[in-house]
């Protein structure tokens, strides 16, 4: 926690002495909105955005593309996961399961999984 531990203190130091010290402060609308204007119709971008393209038909083939990438990600983290359980419960590890052993794993299926496949994050 040292990186965000030192952002927030160092955050706290430049407001306190913000008449004093000269600091580049970052400009933030007041508004919650997004940002990007389409450039064809001037309009900014609605918030449900289609995967099917905006302006025109995103290409079936870059679709099916995509799952090259995703297949070896998804085999990336099978593995990861996989070999660092073996590794771990190894009898000459010595670990000694807790109750909530597996409520890591649980806490992954049902909370984080379905919202990052759900925006398409890794």
């Amino acid at each position: 926690f040292s990186v965000a531990i030192s952002i927030f203190v160092f955050s706290g130091i430049a407001a306190i002495w913000r008449d004093e010290v000269s600091i580049a402060w970052l400009e933030v609308e007041s508004d919650f909105r997004p940002t990007w204007t389409n450039p064809t119709t001037g309009q900014a971008r609605p918030w449900l955005i289609s995967p099917f393209g905006i302006n025109k038909d995103f290409p079936i083939w870059a679709i099916f593309l995509m799952a090259v990438p995703a297949l070896g990600l998804t085999v990336l983290g099978f593995l990861d996961q996989n070999l660092t359980t073996i590794i771990v419960n190894r009898p000459a590890s010595g670990l000694k399961k807790p109750v909530g052993y597996h409520l890591d794993m649980l806490v992954c299926a049902v909370c984080i999984y379905p919202v990052c496949a759900f925006l398409g994050l890794p």
